[in-house]
């Protein structure tokens, strides 16, 4: 079975460096948990944010390792289809996550 995953919000952003970095993806996932064989760490069962930023040229996503970040918003025992559906993520959360990785990554949000 495919992670379940929804997307949340494309934030349109510019690199400041000359780099190709054209938006912002935040995503809403589920995750089993376990180890994190990168980090060392033990991570919670439950629905996650994501924050990613992303490049898209010719039809192709493409990211950078390690340039993201995730919170869990959310720990449960099992995934449920109808609560992932509905689950509804503090905006003050999306915003603080989306400001962390526009600043780590040095880009300039696009205002539309």
């Amino acid at each position: 079975m495919a992670t379940p995953r929804r997307t949340l919000a494309n934030i349109a952003v510019k690199s400041s460096n000359g780099e190709s970095v054209n938006r912002v993806n935040v995503d809403l996932f589920y995750s089993k948990g376990g180890m994190n064989y990168f980090s060392y760490t033990e991570e919670k069962r439950g629905y996650w944010v994501s924050v990613t930023p992303q490049t898209v040229e010719r039809g192709f996503v493409s990211t950078t390792a390690f340039s993201g970040t995730k919170q869990c918003i959310e720990e449960v025992k099992r995934f449920g289809q109808k609560k992932f559906d509905n689950l509804e993520v503090p905006q003050e959360t999306i915003d603080r996550l989306i400001e962390y990785v526009i600043e780590k990554n040095n880009l300039v949000r696009i205002e539309k």
